[in-house]
């Protein structure tokens, strides 16, 4: 409880230092009495950074008129997802975007790198290493609802890291 509110009492632009570039137990602000605290963490880390925050197009991906905001494969890259789902939320910039995806911790995992938009209310979706076939589907079924697609190509790829991403391999 003792993180929480001194987050919730720093300036945003702290909180997205921190949120983003981590937190070690020696810059608390207190002394935390929690357990894990008062065990030596093999990192130090309260909450550890995000090294891949930068790799946007992975996180979120613009579809005509949405933003598709992914549950990343990995679990170090999961909390990138709810900080970008915050954004186009709440930021006045995107006020009225729609947003294509929910779930950003299942395991209907999709990644941005693996959506290609090519024109003409279609798009091609890779299914590798990163993107699954559950998330493909959820993710055409609402574009189509939406009137947003006209027609969504999955491509099967290698589940491997020399073609991790569907733009990568085009």
């Amino acid at each position: 409880p003792e993180v929480p509110a001194w987050l919730k009492a720093v300036s945003a632009v702290e909180l997205a230092e921190r949120l983003i570039g981590g937190i070690t137990y020696e810059e608390l602000p207190f002394t935390s009495h929690a357990l894990s605290a008062q065990v030596p963490a093999v990192d130090g880390f309260v909450l550890a950074p995000l090294p891949n925050h930068l790799f946007t197009r992975d996180t979120s991906a613009w579809i005509y008129d949405g933003v598709s905001i992914n549950a990343m494969a990995k679990p170090a890259r999961r909390r990138e997802s709810i900080h970008y789902d915050a954004i186009y939320r709440h930021h006045p910039a995107f006020a009225g975007a729609t947003i294509w995806s929910d779930d950003l911790g299942g395991q209907a995992q999709l990644e941005g790198g693996d959506v290609l938009v090519i024109g003409n209310g279609c798009l091609l979706i890779g299914m590798g290493e990163r993107t699954r076939p559950a998330a493909v589907e959820r993710l055409a079924r609402r574009l189509f609802e939406a009137g947003s697609a006209k027609c969504v190509i999955a491509v099967a790829m290698p589940a491997q890291r020399s073609t991790m991403h569907l733009d990568t391999v085009m």
